[in-house]
């Protein structure tokens, strides 16, 4: 869900006016095998990490669990040794795959600003933090591009 460009922040559009506001995350404690799930069921690529009050503490993506389930498989050799592998990596704690989240930004930044960074990062996405570190939204690529087509635009002269 998206607020509407220029919703409560005065005068500029900030990134926190434009950001998405369902975000689904995932506790450090949630297993690899639900994480890649939800995430192929919703077609994301990554997930934040919280705490049990939503501070962000990192991510973790589709491609890292996919190798980690890879490398399992890659060395468990056949049969039950196989079955016995997936079954262990799929019950793995995410906190040991999760990264350091890098493109985090407040709520407040500049749209502008905001968009020039979501333009050189490699994710795709911005994860938006409040002044406490706790998850307020994501502003994606497909976000951005879904606004500019839905936004009226003025007549040509």
């Amino acid at each position: 869900m998206t607020r509407p460009i220029g919703s409560g922040r005065g005068p500029g559009v900030g990134v926190g006016d434009v950001m998405r506001t369902h975000v689904i995350a995932v506790h450090p404690d949630a297993r690899l095998g639900s994480t890649a799930e939800i995430m192929r069921l919703g077609r994301l690529r990554s997930l934040p990490v919280t705490d049990d009050s939503d501070r962000l503490l990192g991510e973790i993506t589709f491609g890292t669990c996919c190798a980690a389930i890879g490398r399992a498989v890659a060395e468990a050799g056949d049969g039950e040794a196989l079955h016995q592998a997936l079954e262990e990596i799929l019950d793995t704690p995410i906190r040991a795959h999760m990264t350091e989240s890098g493109d985090v930004v407040g709520d407040r930044l500049p749209l502008r600003d905001g968009v020039a960074r979501l333009l050189r990062a490699h994710s795709g996405h911005l994860l938006v933090v409040g002044s406490a570190g706790r998850i307020l939204g994501v502003l994606t690529e497909r976000d951005l591009l879904e606004r500019a087509i839905r936004t009226p635009r003025s007549p040509r002269r």
